[in-house]
Order: structure tokens, then C-alpha cells, then sequence
């Protein structure tokens, strides 16, 4: 990058980290945008000279050309550099250095769903499950009474997908044992959700309670 793109890199760097972004996320920018100035050398343009043309442009730029290996993002990683470059310009239009945003119009392309990675095959997940039931074969209390609660934990989270941590916060008045509810309270994004228990893990669920 050229001394006026690291200065205007530097000086957006700066308003994110007053305006409270995570230290995490700051990294985040401060690695693709510059990747947007290489696509724009590349292209000899300027900022003021990237519409919903060259924005998409670039997108199509990430995926055929973006690593510097020679091979292809995913298309997760390809959102988060768009992402990336409409916060840069939401700072160019506030800052008058721009007149809008493009990126802000653009067709994105399709997040990628996938599976989280070394989840347990219902095989490997049923015999984990019949491993936690056997806590009392374990030798002494403390140790079977550990064990039990890590059987009723495990499955609660596979009966309704809790998390640890809302599984944590769990009250006992957030279960509606007569309808098979569990109400979760500022969940994942703070939003709250319901979810469903199976027969079993009611059962045991109110065993544990009573």
C-alpha cells in the first residue's frame, strides 16, 4: 500500500477502536482492507470511482484471484472481506471523502452452511450417551454423583441444543414439563428462543428436579 492508503487505513483503524469495536474485530479489518487497495491498484481506481459495478467486480475479484496462494475463497470467506469494505466506506461517507456506500447494494453471495467441525456421528453420539448413563458403576458418591449430572447435561443439550452456557443459566421456571418446553433467555445474540425436550430427557430432567 502506498503512504495515503496506510494513512487513511490507520486513520479508520483509529475511529473503529473510539467508537468501542472488539480488538478482534479491528484485526479483522485491519487484514482485508488492504486487499480491497491491491484489487483497486490493480484496476487503477480510486475510491471515489467504486460503484455497484466494481463492487461486485471485486467480489468476483475475492473468489477467481483474492489469496495470494492462487486458490479460491469460500464464500464465507469472501462475505467477510465485503463485509469489511462496506464498514471501510460507511467511514468514507461519514468522513466526506466518498458520496456512498456500494457495498451496502451489492448481491452478496449466499452464506455457506455447514456443520460444525468433529461433530460426533450418531453412533459415536448414542454410545458418549450410554457411557454418562453408566454413573453408577463409578466408585464412590462424589464421583457417581458428578458423573450423573454430566449424563443429564449431555442429554439436555442433545434433546434441545442448548449451549453450555445457557444450559449454566438454566432455571428451573424457564421448563414447561407439561407442554415439553424449555424458554432459553438471551441466548446466542441475546435473543431469546424456546426449544423442545424429548420424552426421556424430561423425565429424567424432572427426576433431577424433584
Amino acid at each position: 500500500m502506498n503512504d495515503d492508503n496506510n494513512k487513511l487505513l490507520y486513520e479508520f483503524l483509529t475511529a473503529c477502536r473510539k467508537k468501542g469495536h472488539r480488538l478482534q474485530g479491528i484485526k479483522g479489518l485491519r487484514n482485508r482492507i488492504p486487499k480491497l487497495f491491491i484489487y483497486l491498484d490493480e484496476n487503477g481506481l480510486n475510491l471515489n470511482e467504486v460503484g455497484l459495478k466494481e463492487s461486485l467486480d471485486y467480489q468476483k475479484w475475492l473468489i477467481e484471484r483474492g489469496r495470494n496462494d492462487g486458490g479460491k475463497y469460500s464464500n464465507n470467506t469472501v462475505r467477510t472481506y465485503i463485509a469489511a469494505a462496506s464498514v471501510f466506506y460507511d467511514y468514507l461517507v461519514k468522513t466526506s471523502i466518498v458520496l456512498s456506500n456500494p457495498f451496502r447494494d451489492m448481491k452478496k453471495m449466499r452464506l455457506e452452511l455447514k456443520l460444525p467441525k468433529n461433530i460426533l456421528k450418531e453412533k459415536e453420539m448414542n454410545l458418549l450417551l450410554s457411557e454418562l448413563l453408566a454413573f453408577d458403576k463409578e466408585k464412590g458418591l462424589k464421583k457417581r454423583v458428578n458423573l450423573y449430572k454430566l449424563h443429564l447435561v449431555a442429554e439436555l443439550m442433545y434433546s434441545t441444543g442448548l449451549r453450555i452456557h445457557e444450559v449454566a443459566q438454566l432455571k428451573a421456571s424457564d421448563i414447561d414439563f407439561d407442554r415439553g418446553l424449555v424458554h432459553v433467555k438471551s441466548g446466542k445474540g441475546g435473543k431469546n428462543r424456546t426449544t423442545y425436550l424429548n420424552d426421556y430427557t424430561s423425565g429424567i430432567l424432572k427426576l433431577y428436579l424433584d
